[in-house]
This record gives structure tokens, C-alpha cells and sequence, in this order.
């Protein structure tokens, strides 16, 4: 797909080469998408229905980057093709975006229990499309060291190796019952419909958390590095968590670190680690508590470097290990920071988050330590 043109030549939406696989019963959608996807180096195959686009895929000896399929085909559908690629260890891990109907609902449920990756919905806006398709094919190779062949050719990792490789399932699990839950709410009244749309809204929110989780994972959100006063972040951010704190009746006691303290990052980022750390440590302290919350210097960061600690503590209740853990680990790791969390005989949880002074180019894997916990 051609964006645009510049001093040093057209830009185009794939900056790699990428094989895809078109697979759709109407020639002019194959047309269409021969012609919108098409770039230098890459290559777009089509097939004409599901049982078409299987043959291809077991003789292709080079192998596809991407499948975007119709679900609705004579022959074998979208959802038959699904079944049979996720079937068949060879493709396992080759990214499906299946085309379906904006509110058919059970269509996409239907496609996601078969091992769909993403949908698009009709009519095809194809630079969206496209977009999309950019994004699905940096996740999965992010998932896979980053290497550029098709994710056939590459064996699938141990699953005690990459935990994230279970968000897009947990994703697609949640969908599934927010849209049966809303469903149901929808013919009821009263405090039933409530309790039911309460629900449905903390699914929403467990959703995107693992969203977020995998785009921070695959790198899929842009991130900027700016100069950080920690004294100012801190401040912000335990002044914004102060009315939820309260509400237990938890009070947050900052002590604020020097001005001149700085950390070099992504401020939205971080401001979200902290917003998460924060919460996390006041819903689990004891009603009537005090969460308390400092920082020091600390001599050596997780890559070797001088850094900053932000330490907090409460009497209260162990972390619960959730999605919104999970989410504050993925950023630390961005950042290349260390948290480490501890329980004390005296029934008080301790948060300490090593973040260095400036953030390196190249960034190593942060550390989780959890110790003592009950």
C-alpha cells in the first residue's frame, strides 16, 4: 500500500516484504486486495474459498506472513480454514484476520473460538486494514525474536517462556462474555441489569489491560523519551490516587525526593506504572492505614547503571497477582527498571521500583521478585 511520497522515494505501509494470503469468494474483493496491499518485494496470493486457500497452504513451500480470509465461502468457510491451520503445527502460529459483518457478533465469537488473531468489519477500509495488518505482523514477530520469517518456519516457543502468548486468548475470552453478559443485561431491569453491567464493565476493563499488556510487549505503542522531575511525577500521581485511598479510609504520606532528581522515559507510560502501583498498594492496605511512599538513590539500576528507588509500604493484604501486575511489569521492563515486592513478618507489604536516571538503547529484561508471600 502506497502512503505517500517523500525526498527519498514513495513510502509504503509494509516496510519489510510480506506474503500474504487473500482468501475471499468475491473476485472483486481479490482484486481489491491485490491491488491495496501490494508493495515492493511482498507478494499477495489469492484463493477463492477456504478449501482453495488450504491447498496453497500446504504446497507453498516459501510460506505466508499473513492470512486475511472471508468467513462466509462456498466449499470450506473462513471459520472450516481457521480450524484447520490452528489444527496443523506448521501454521499454528500464522496470523488470521478474518472480514465479517460490523454487528455480527456471533460471527466474530464464532471466529475468535476458532483461533482468529483479529476481525475487520464490512465495508473494508483498506488503509485501516492495512494499519491493522502492520500491527498483527509486528506482534507475532515480536513474540518470536523479532525474525522476519513466516511464522510457520518458526518453532513455537515453550509456554513457560513467553506467559504473554496467553493474552490473546484471555482477549478473546473476555469478549465473549462481555457480549453475552450485555446481551442478557439489555432485557432486564432493576438491580439484576445492574450487577450485570458492573460486570460487564470490569471484563471491559480486563480486556484492556491484556491489550495494553501486548502492545507495550510488542512495541506496538509509540514511545517518547523526555526528562522526568520524579519529585513532580510522584507528587501527581499520589494527589490523583488520594480520593480512591480515602474512600478505605487509607491515607498516602509522600515524602517528597530532591527537585533536582530525574529520570529520562515515557511519562504517559510511566505515569500509568505508578498509577497502578499506587492503587494496587491502597486497595490492599488495611482501612485505616497509612500507605507511605519515598524515594531514594539508588547506586545501581537493573542494566548496571546509576538509578532512582521509589519505595512504597502499607500493613495490609499480599498483592494480588492480576492483569494490572502483569501491565505495570511490561512497562518497568520498557524502561529498564527492577520491581521487586516483599512481604515482613509484620504483615506488611513493601513495593520497590528501581528506575535508572536514562534509559538505554538497547533494554533488558526486567526482574520480578516476589518473596514471602503467604
Amino acid at each position: 500500500m502506497l502512503l505517500g511520497r517523500s525526498n527519498d522515494g514513495y513510502i509504503y505501509l509494509f516496510t519489510d516484504p510480506v506474503r500474504v494470503l487473500a482468501v475471499d469468494d468475491d473476485p472483486i474483493m481479490r482484486e481489491f486486495a491485490v491491488a491495496q496491499l501490494s508493495h515492493p518485494g511482498g507478494e499477495i496470493v489469492t484463493a477463492f474459498d477456504g478449501q482453495d486457500a488450504w491447498q496453497k497452504l500446504q504446497s507453498d513451500e516459501r510460506g505466508f506472513d499473513l492470512v486475511i480470509s472471508d468467513l462466509e465461502m462456498p466449499r470450506m468457510t473462513g471459520f472450516n480454514l481457521c480450524e484447520e491451520i490452528r489444527a496443523d503445527a506448521r501454521f499454528r502460529d500464522l496470523p488470521v484476520v478474518v472480514i465479517t459483518g460490523r454487528d455480527d457478533t456471533f460471527a466474530i465469537d464464532r471466529a475468535y473460538e476458532v483461533g482468529a488473531t483479529s476481525f475487520v468489519a464490512k465495508p473494508v477500509n483498506w488503509r485501516l486494514l492495512g494499519y491493522q495488518l502492520r500491527y498483527v505482523l509486528r506482534a507475532c514477530r515480536t513474540e518470536h525474536g523479532g525474525s522476519s520469517a513466516p511464522p510457520s518456519a518458526i518453532a513455537a516457543p515453550p509456554a513457560q517462556a513467553a506467559p504473554h502468548d496467553l493474552l490473546p486468548a484471555l482477549s478473546r475470552e473476555a469478549y465473549k462474555h462481555i457480549a453475552a453478559i450485555e446481551h442478557a443485561a439489555r432485557g432486564l431491569n432493576g438491580p439484576s441489569a445492574e450487577d450485570l453491567l458492573e460486570t460487564v464493565e470490569e471484563l471491559a476493563r480486563m480486556l484492556k489491560r491484556a491489550t495494553s499488556i501486548a502492545d507495550v510487549a510488542a512495541g506496538a505503542i509509540a514511545e517518547t523519551s523526555e526528562e522526568i522531575s520524579l519529585a513532580g511525577l510522584l507528587n501527581e500521581r499520589a494527589r490523583t490516587a488520594e480520593s480512591a485511598a480515602s474512600a478505605r479510609n487509607v491515607a498516602i504520606a509522600l515524602e517528597r525526593p530532591p527537585a533536582l532528581w530525574r529520570i529520562e522515559g515515557d511519562r504517559r507510560l510511566l505515569t500509568q506504572a505508578l498509577d497502578l502501583l499506587i492503587g494496587k498498594m491502597a486497595a490492599s492496605a488495611d482501612e485505616g492505614s497509612t500507605l507511605r511512599v519515598s524515594a531514594a538513590a539508588a547506586s545501581e539500576a537493573a542494566d548496571g547503571r546509576a538509578g532512582f528507588e521509589i519505595i512504597m509500604s502499607a500493613q495490609g493484604r499480599p498483592l494480588p497477582e492480576d492483569l494490572d501486575g502483569a501491565l505495570l511489569l511490561r512497562i518497568v521492563e520498557a524502561h529498564a527498571g527492577e520491581l521487586t515486592i516483599r512481604r515482613t513478618a509484620a504483615a506488611e507489604t513493601q513495593a520497590h521500583l528501581v528506575l535508572p536516571a536514562a534509559r538505554p538503547t538497547k533494554q533488558p529484561i526486567a526482574k520480578l521478585t516476589i518473596a514471602g508471600f503467604a
